[in-house]
Order: C-alpha cells, then structure tokens, then sequence
C-alpha cells in the first residue's frame, strides 16, 4: 500500500500477512498529535526494531526523528509534531 493512501485514510490499523510468526500492522496516530504531545502509544505491542514511522508521507530515521519506548508499546518523538500533522506507523506484532 502507499504511503500517501496510508496517510489519507481515516485512522484505525490494518493488518496484512500470509502467516509466520509476525503480521504487518499500519497504525494511524494522527489523531494524538495536539502541537505538545511527543508521545505517542501504538494500537499494539510491536516487535523491536521493526517500525517505520512516517510524518507528513516522510519516512523517518530512529534516533534522529524518534525513538521506540523500551515497553514496544509505543514511540517518541524528539519533537512535538504541530496540529494536523499525520504520524503513521508501520510495524511488526507476534502473532
């Protein structure tokens, strides 16, 4: 799927995979960006490792853009992302 698509749908996550022992999910966080906020919690618990953080379409570098909190229950940002931003996330659960 795109990365634009991902970004102008309305939230929520999608998962896709044909089986192993991890699933892709997409998660839009967009909806807990407020211009303050740098923390961000996933919909699900994420192998570590396996995000892709995108805002506003653009892929984002770990530990230039963001970090993984250590619990893999979510991200920070190291800077709050202004209003109507879209942070998604692309990542990896065990299944």
């Amino acid at each position: 799927m795109p990365v634009i698509r991902i970004i102008q749908e309305s939230g929520g996550t999608a998962s896709s995979g044909s089986g192993g022992s991890s699933n892709q999910v997409i998660d839009n966080l967009s909806g807990q960006v407020n211009g303050s906020n740098v923390n961000f919690a996933t919909s699900q618990t994420f192998v570590a490792a396996s995000v892709q953080v995108y805002y506003n379409g653009m892929l984002q570098i770990a530990s230039d853009g963001y970090t993984e909190d250590t619990d893999r229950g979510g991200i920070t940002m190291l800077f709050a992302p202004e209003v109507n931003s879209k942070i998604v996330l692309i990542y990896q659960v065990a299944s």
